[in-house]
């Protein structure tokens, strides 16, 4: 059977290849998957975490600070920072067979002056007209070119 067999946290096999941004899985956790006739969009979670060692803590929100009261020393993702790359654009799309067609690249805009992208937070295909959209922490909405994952248009959107 070719398509989605497994979903969890960070690994998702399609056709019993692993889909992954890295050795291993993605980095961060499948979110959201949206399907087409022939591909399948993929959205990774945009959690908050905090890490000592071994051990994870995801947050919904933004973390505003961290107390700490010993030596120990954390790492932390805040998705409220200037992030890039793999960060930044977490929209992945795969065929049935489990190849990779495209990650979304960096929106670009050249005619609306100091614009800038977000994380991505969401994402959401809408069958009817073939068109996939995705929005960042910002509110701006961009849809994406189901060929290629190049932003073609955007829009800011209020949030709920």
């Amino acid at each position: 059977m070719k398509g989605i067999e497994r979903v969890y946290k960070e690994n998702l096999i399609i056709s019993g290849k692993r889909a992954s941004s890295r050795i291993g899985g993605f980095y961060y956790r499948v979110g959201k998957i949206e399907v087409s006739e022939s591909k399948i969009f993929v959205c990774l979670d945009v959690r908050d975490y905090v890490k000592f060692g071994k051990r994870w803590i995801s947050y919904d929100y933004p973390i505003k600070k961290i107390l700490i009261n010993d030596d120990r020393k954390p790492e932390y993702r805040d998705t409220s920072r200037d992030v890039k790359g793999d960060d930044l654009n977490r929209v992945y799309c795969y065929d049935y067979d489990g190849n990779m067609l495209w990650q979304m690249k960096p929106a670009e805009f050249k005619e609306i002056p100091k614009f800038k992208q977000y994380p991505i937070i969401g994402m959401e295909y809408d069958r009817k007209k073939k068109e996939l959209f995705v929005r960042d922490n910002k509110g701006q909405e961009y849809e994406l070119d189901l060929d290629t994952g190049s932003a073609i248009s955007v829009r800011v959107v209020k949030r709920k």
